[in-house]
């Protein structure tokens, strides 16, 4: 910008988080040496808060809004500060689009990806799986239970979740540039149709749904430990007996809870892991 009364001090910053933010300075008032006096910069009476602006940077367009005005005196005139942030943080916002997450209302979307594409319909922006490089994987902190493997034989022999896809493509992350394949939990996976069996969208040329990916491994293989397996509190459950003897075969009425005892010493109450059905990872 070649103009007497141009932005000065101009700073473009790069967030870790995506966006970026945008600051500069500008006089009310420059000296125009033609004229010999302080002219009123017009430029001025065009930038006020939440006016959205444009920034050119290394050959790629930027969007703002200015969220900040500030001044200071110098001189015959004030200098200006404005402090800008991405366009698309204050337009995503005002869409007024809502979603009440109801299971008694069946709206609820299924994926960040299509929810996403909800969102950004009839909009200038749009959503890109392949640039979707986050993990979304859901986690619940929890105490765990220790058990030791020695109680099992040494060894405990299991079929392994599948997370792999029959897919070549690969995800980017922006950041760091580093490449990986696709994971079935990836929302690539959606649009190239990879789909754990029984989730599966594509049909046969006989109309049944197509077996895309199993859920687990056909092979059974030995679990790799550090000689403990650990179970989260919440898939512990008490054992129960239904008797007080065990030469006794008459039924209590109620079920009691079951202790052991390791060298005529009762030590706890029994616990056993119990069994989680894979289906509901999905």
């Amino acid at each position: 910008m070649t103009a007497l009364g141009k932005a000065t001090n101009v700073k473009f910053s790069k967030k870790l988080n995506g966006t970026h933010e945008l600051t500069f300075e500008m006089p009310d008032k420059y000296f125009d040496s033609k004229l010999g006096k302080f002219v009123r910069n017009e430029f001025v009476d065009n930038l006020f808060n939440e006016r959205k602006i444009k920034l050119k940077f290394q050959g790629e367009w930027y969007e703002f809004y200015i969220k900040e005005v500030s001044e200071s005196k110098n001189f015959k005139s004030y200098i200006k500060e404005y402090t800008c942030f991405d366009a698309f943080i204050d337009e995503l916002a005002r869409n007024g689009y809502d979603i009440v997450f109801d299971t008694e209302l069946y709206n609820n979307v299924e994926e960040i990806g299509t929810f996403s594409e909800i969102i950004l319909e009839d909009s200038i922006w749009e959503y890109e799986p392949r640039y979707n490089w986050g993990d979304f994987t859901e986690f619940l902190e929890e105490k765990l239970f220790r058990i030791p493997i020695e109680i099992f034989g040494g060894t405990v022999k299991g079929h392994k979740l599948n997370y792999s896809t029959n897919s070549t493509e690969e995800i980017k992350n922006v950041f760091t540039k580093k490449k990986r394949p696709v994971e079935i939990g990836d929302d690539l996976a959606r649009e190239l149709n990879c789909y754990w069996d029984g989730y599966s969208n594509n049909k046969d040329e006989n109309g049944n749904y197509k077996k895309e990916l199993p859920l687990i491994s056909n092979e059974i293989s030995d679990v790799v430990t550090d000689g403990f397996i650990y179970v989260p509190y919440s898939c512990l459950d008490f054992c129960y007996k239904t008797t007080t003897d065990e030469n006794d075969i008459t039924l209590t009425a109620t079920e009691e809870v079951q202790s052991y005892i390791v060298d005529d010493k009762e030590l706890s109450y029994a616990l056993a892991p119990k069994t989680v059905d894979p289906n509901s990872l999905i």
